[in-house]
């Protein structure tokens, strides 16, 4: 099913194989907009995760991916230009910048945003907004 112009339930699938997906509306839009202002192919590398999943792969216990309300994204645009543009976006409360595995995570959590840079593969807190 046709989430937005650009972005499918498809992509957001748990990548276990397990078939659940959960995705908040607003994840989407975020995402969309993401994709307007870059014009420019995003790639979904993990959009909801399944308990098991977000298990297996270190996830934090109460990951935002496990409500369907994180994604990791990654664009031919690098994650530089990515992280700049989230940083625009109101409705994007979390993001995480891993430079080593070339993806940015954002979400849409609620409360205040927080930033932080993956360092071996663990999340530093940067800072809060």
């Amino acid at each position: 099913m046709q989430l937005s112009e650009h972005f499918s339930d498809a992509e957001f699938k748990c990548k276990c194989g397990c078939g659940e997906s959960v995705v908040d509306a607003r994840l989407v839009k975020a995402i969309q907009e993401i994709r307007y202002q870059i014009n420019a192919p995003i790639t979904i590398n993990s959009g909801y995760r399944c308990p098991k999943h977000n298990a297996a792969v270190g996830g934090e216990k109460n990951s935002q991916h496990m409500r369907g309300t994180a994604a990791d994204i990654s664009s031919p645009v690098g994650i530089d230009v990515l992280r700049g543009v989230a940083r625009t976006l109101p409705s994007i409360n979390g993001i995480g910048y891993d430079p080593a595995r070339g993806f940015l995570h954002v979400d849409v959590r609620t409360g205040k945003r927080v930033e932080w840079t993956y360092v071996h593969g663990k999340a530093v807190i940067e800072r809060l907004v």
